[in-house]
């Protein structure tokens, strides 16, 4: 069987409207045997519209809900950007670029595991993150997991994380200036260094970093942090 949806390298979906009118691009997927949801090789982008993508795999064989593999999500206006998965093996899984200007960016797993991978980055001029790893409650204790090297990346917007699991961050950024400018809660797990790639984990030099877990932060390395 085959992913439910697959944009392939080279493909483009657009929306161009910038002004009073502009189109939404909205995407649902489900996946079979050892197949994605949403494959994602090519782009999506956006200037106002805002991009909506779910994705699902069938049955207990399947791979991940969404995977960006390559090419970018990017909207360049005031679009938001929505990814929902529910995988075998992941939720969503990035490789490669999520982009914004002024729209939120939300990621979002149902009941599994959020992973960026080494290329993966999250990126906003000025909208927030929002992050939710596993948002079933008592279900499979999700992780969110950043590998060494990939970031989140905001200028004047804050940064939230929520899994039911362990959390593994790499670099979160902002120049956010609120209490708030970086939350990170998990309901079961601790908060883990991804590794040293970068010299900080948190870099927040205008706000400051709540964070929540219950067993433990930085137990097994320190996190590195610059916060006001």
């Amino acid at each position: 069987t085959a992913n439910g949806v697959e944009l392939q390298s080279g493909s483009t979906v657009s929306s161009t409207g910038n002004g009073a009118v502009f189109a939404s691009i909205t995407m649902m997927g489900t996946g079979g045997t050892a197949n994605d949801g949403i494959h994602i090789d090519g782009s999506i982008e956006s200037v106002n519209g805002n991009i909506q993508l779910n994705g699902v795999t069938s049955n207990a064989d399947g791979d991940d809900g969404l995977d960006l593999d390559a090419g970018q999500i990017q909207s360049t206006g005031t679009g938001t950007i929505l990814l929902v998965g529910n995988g075998q093996t992941n939720g969503l899984e990035i490789d490669s670029s999520i982009t914004s200007n002024s729209g939120t960016i939300t990621l979002q797993s149902v009941d599994d595991s959020i992973e960026v991978e080494l290329s993966g980055n999250v990126t906003s001029t000025s909208g927030n993150v929002t992050i939710a790893a596993d948002m079933t409650a008592g279900g499979a204790a999700g992780q969110f997991l950043m590998a060494d090297g990939s970031d989140v990346l905001v200028g004047m917007g804050t940064i939230g994380i929520d899994a039911e699991g362990d959390i593994t961050i790499g670099l979160l950024q902002t120049n956010d200036a609120s209490n708030v400018a970086v939350t990170i809660d998990t309901a079961t797990g601790g908060v883990i260094e991804a590794g040293n790639a970068s010299t900080l984990n948190i870099d927040a030099t205008a706000g400051r970093a709540v964070i929540n877990a219950v067993t433990g932060v930085g137990s097994a390395d320190a996190l590195e942090t610059n916060l006001a």
